[in-house]
Protein backbone atom coordinates (compact mmCIF):
# COMPACT_ATOMS: atom_id res chain seq x y z
CA UNK A 1 0.00 0.00 0.00
CA UNK A 2 3.02 2.59 0.83
CA UNK A 3 4.61 1.70 -2.05
CA UNK A 4 1.62 2.52 -4.21
CA UNK A 5 1.30 5.54 -3.06
CA UNK A 6 4.94 6.61 -3.66
CA UNK A 7 4.64 5.37 -7.40
CA UNK A 8 1.24 7.58 -7.34
CA UNK A 9 3.22 10.70 -5.62
CA UNK A 10 5.86 10.50 -7.81
CA UNK A 11 3.89 10.32 -11.07
CA UNK A 12 1.74 13.12 -9.74
CA UNK A 13 4.68 15.31 -9.62
CA UNK A 14 6.14 14.36 -12.61
CA UNK A 15 2.89 15.47 -14.58
CA UNK A 16 3.01 18.60 -12.52
CA UNK A 17 6.61 19.16 -13.93
CA UNK A 18 5.56 18.46 -17.60
CA UNK A 19 2.51 20.40 -17.13
CA UNK A 20 4.78 23.65 -15.88
CA UNK A 21 7.42 23.07 -18.61
CA UNK A 22 4.80 22.74 -21.54
CA UNK A 23 3.38 26.12 -20.24
CA UNK A 24 6.76 28.42 -19.42
CA UNK A 25 7.75 26.55 -23.24
CA UNK A 26 4.62 27.87 -24.84
CA UNK A 27 4.69 31.23 -22.85
CA UNK A 28 8.04 32.13 -23.16
CA UNK A 29 10.09 29.31 -25.77
CA UNK A 30 9.26 31.75 -28.53
CA UNK A 31 11.88 34.23 -27.94
CA UNK A 32 14.45 31.86 -28.46
CA UNK A 33 13.63 31.44 -32.32
CA UNK A 34 13.63 35.20 -32.84
CA UNK A 35 11.46 36.56 -35.30
CA UNK A 36 10.44 33.07 -36.14
CA UNK A 37 7.85 32.33 -34.61
CA UNK A 38 5.76 35.74 -34.31
CA UNK A 39 2.98 36.80 -36.05
CA UNK A 40 2.44 37.37 -40.04
CA UNK A 41 2.76 41.15 -40.88
CA UNK A 42 -0.25 40.53 -42.89
CA UNK A 43 -2.29 40.26 -39.80
CA UNK A 44 -0.84 42.56 -37.20
CA UNK A 45 -2.36 46.48 -37.55
CA UNK A 46 -0.26 49.19 -36.20
CA UNK A 47 -3.05 52.45 -34.95
CA UNK A 48 -0.49 54.54 -33.54
CA UNK A 49 2.85 54.62 -33.70
CA UNK A 50 5.51 57.31 -31.52
CA UNK A 51 9.15 57.76 -32.69
CA UNK A 52 11.59 60.02 -30.62
CA UNK A 53 15.62 59.97 -30.92
CA UNK A 54 15.30 58.14 -27.32
CA UNK A 55 12.23 55.58 -27.89
CA UNK A 56 9.44 54.15 -29.86
CA UNK A 57 5.82 53.55 -28.68
CA UNK A 58 3.64 51.12 -30.70
CA UNK A 59 -0.16 50.35 -30.54
CA UNK A 60 -1.93 48.17 -32.88
CA UNK A 61 -4.14 45.05 -33.19
CA UNK A 62 -4.21 41.76 -34.82
CA UNK A 63 -6.85 40.45 -37.05
CA UNK A 64 -7.47 37.57 -34.53
CA UNK A 65 -9.03 38.70 -31.49
CA UNK A 66 -9.18 35.66 -29.98
CA UNK A 67 -5.79 35.09 -29.72
CA UNK A 68 -3.66 37.20 -26.48
CA UNK A 69 -0.78 39.83 -26.48
CA UNK A 70 2.10 38.00 -24.83
CA UNK A 71 5.50 39.55 -25.79
CA UNK A 72 7.66 41.57 -28.94
CA UNK A 73 11.12 41.08 -29.61
CA UNK A 74 12.94 43.58 -32.14
CA UNK A 75 16.55 44.33 -33.97
CA UNK A 76 18.08 47.32 -35.19
CA UNK A 77 19.15 46.71 -38.77
CA UNK A 78 20.54 49.13 -41.65
CA UNK A 79 18.69 52.35 -39.66
CA UNK A 80 15.30 50.02 -39.72
CA UNK A 81 13.89 48.76 -37.09
CA UNK A 82 12.28 45.40 -37.34
CA UNK A 83 9.19 44.25 -34.90
CA UNK A 84 8.35 41.01 -34.09
CA UNK A 85 4.88 40.36 -32.10
CA UNK A 86 3.95 37.52 -30.58
CA UNK A 87 0.05 36.71 -30.19
CA UNK A 88 -0.94 33.11 -28.63
CA UNK A 89 -4.52 31.52 -28.45
CA UNK A 90 -4.24 29.31 -25.65
CA UNK A 91 -1.81 30.33 -23.20
CA UNK A 92 -2.53 34.02 -23.25
CA UNK A 93 -4.85 34.08 -20.59
CA UNK A 94 -3.51 37.41 -18.49
CA UNK A 95 -4.82 40.31 -21.55
CA UNK A 96 -7.54 38.05 -23.45
CA UNK A 97 -7.82 40.52 -26.24
CA UNK A 98 -5.97 40.93 -30.01
CA UNK A 99 -4.78 44.32 -28.74
CA UNK A 100 -0.98 44.90 -27.74
CA UNK A 101 0.74 48.11 -26.73
CA UNK A 102 4.37 48.53 -25.69
CA UNK A 103 7.34 50.92 -25.68
CA UNK A 104 10.86 50.17 -26.64
CA UNK A 105 13.56 52.64 -25.05
CA UNK A 106 17.17 52.94 -27.31
CA UNK A 107 19.30 55.29 -29.35
CA UNK A 108 16.67 55.58 -32.33
CA UNK A 109 18.34 59.04 -33.72
CA UNK A 110 19.59 57.24 -36.69
CA UNK A 111 16.15 55.29 -37.52
CA UNK A 112 14.91 55.23 -40.51
CA UNK A 113 12.17 53.19 -40.76
CA UNK A 114 9.78 50.49 -38.91
CA UNK A 115 8.88 47.10 -40.46
CA UNK A 116 6.36 44.64 -38.79
CA UNK A 117 8.43 41.06 -39.54
CA UNK A 118 7.82 37.30 -38.85
CA UNK A 119 11.72 36.39 -40.20
CA UNK A 120 10.50 35.72 -43.76
CA UNK A 121 8.14 38.69 -44.68
CA UNK A 122 7.92 42.17 -43.31
CA UNK A 123 6.03 45.28 -43.35
CA UNK A 124 6.26 48.80 -43.17
CA UNK A 125 4.43 50.59 -40.84
CA UNK A 126 6.46 53.95 -40.33
CA UNK A 127 8.92 56.37 -42.28
CA UNK A 128 10.93 58.86 -41.26
CA UNK A 129 10.27 61.12 -45.09
CA UNK A 130 6.95 60.39 -44.43
CA UNK A 131 5.83 60.44 -40.74
CA UNK A 132 8.81 61.97 -39.27
CA UNK A 133 9.89 62.18 -35.77
CA UNK A 134 8.21 63.09 -32.45
CA UNK A 135 10.01 65.82 -30.40
CA UNK A 136 10.57 65.26 -26.87
CA UNK A 137 9.52 67.90 -24.30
Amino acid sequence: MLRALRIIGKTAAVIVLVCIFVFLGARYGWRLFGFKMCESPKVVYVDTIYVTDKNVSVCGNTASSASAYVGFTYKVRDDALYLGIKQNLLLGFLERYGGFSFKIEDDFSDLKAVFVTNGEESKQVWDVEKDGKYLEK
